[in-house]
C-alpha cells in the first residue's frame, strides 16, 4: 500500500505538457516587384522594399504586361512570448490564395525565404533566392485555398537566438521574369491576411495534493 501511495503522489506532482497554437502578430506586409527586361525597361537584380502596406491583395510571381516584372510578398511577424520551459514543436506560414492570372500557362512553384527585419531598406538579390536557400517550397494550387509552408526549423532557431521577430518573403522559387504566372494572395487588410502559427508545448503542472490528503485516500 505504501508503494502505491508514493507512486500516486509522484503522479500528482508531475508536470504535463499541453500543445498550444498561437498566432504571431502581423507587423508589416506588402508586395514588391523588380523589373528585369531589355530595351527601355530597367534591369533590377534585387527585390528592394522598406515599409509595409495596407492593401487587400498581394501579387506574387510573373507579370509580362509592359516591361517584364516579377513580384514577391513579404510578411513580418512579432513572435509570441513563450513562458519558461515552453518548446516550439511546429511553425506554419499560411497565405490564402485568392486567384491567379487568367492566361497563366502553369502555376509557379513558390518558395519562402527569411531575412533580417532590422536591416532597412531590405534588398534581396534574386540570385540568392533559390531552391537551396528556401525555407519551404510548394506549387501554387489551382483552387483558391490556403497555402501552408513549414517553417518550424527557422522559428525554433529564432527562439533559440532570443529573436522577437520573424520576417518571411514569398516569391517564385526560381525567377518568373518573362512568364505570366501571377498569383493573388490575401493582403494585410483582407479577411485572410498572412499568418504565422506557432505551436508550442507548454508545461502545465498538475494540481498537487498535500501528502496527508494523498494518504487519506487509501486509509
Amino acid at each position: 500500500m505504501k508503494s502505491m501511495v508514493v507512486a500516486l503522489s509522484f503522479l500528482l506532482l508531475a508536470s504535463v505538457a499541453s500543445a498550444v497554437d498561437m498566432d504571431a502578430t502581423l507587423a508589416a506586409s506588402n508586395d514588391v516587384s523588380r523589373e528585369d527586361a531589355g530595351g527601355f525597361c530597367a534591369n533590377e537584380q534585387a527585390f528592394v522594399f522598406d515599409a509595409g502596406g495596407s492593401g487587400t491583395q498581394l501579387l506574387i510571381a510573373g507579370d509580362t504586361a509592359g516591361c517584364d516584372h516579377e513580384w514577391g510578398a513579404f510578411a513580418e511577424f512579432l513572435l509570441p512570448v513563450l513562458g519558461s520551459g515552453a518548446t516550439v514543436t511546429a511553425a506554419e506560414f499560411r497565405v490564402r490564395k485568392m486567384g491567379h492570372s487568367d492566361n497563366a500557362p502553369g502555376l509557379p512553384y513558390l518558395g519562402v525565404f527569411s531575412y533580417d527585419p532590422a536591416v532597412r531598406p531590405v534588398s534581396l538579390l534574386r540570385s540568392v533566392l533559390s531552391p537551396t536557400t528556401a525555407q519551404a517550397i510548394q506549387q501554387a494550387p489551382v483552387a483558391n485555398t490556403d497555402m501552408s509552408f513549414d517553417v518550424t526549423s527557422l522559428v525554433q532557431g529564432l527562439y533559440t537566438n532570443g529573436d522577437s521577430a520573424c520576417a518571411l518573403f514569398l516569391c517564385g522559387v526560381t525567377s518568373e521574369v518573362g512568364y505570366e504566372t501571377l498569383v493573388f494572395a490575401g493582403g494585410p487588410s483582407s479577411a485572410t491576411p498572412p499568418r504565422l502559427i506557432v505551436t508550442a508545448e507548454i508545461p502545465v503542472r498538475n494540481d498537487a495534493r498535500a501528502w496527508s490528503a494523498v494518504k487519506a485516500l487509501y486509509r
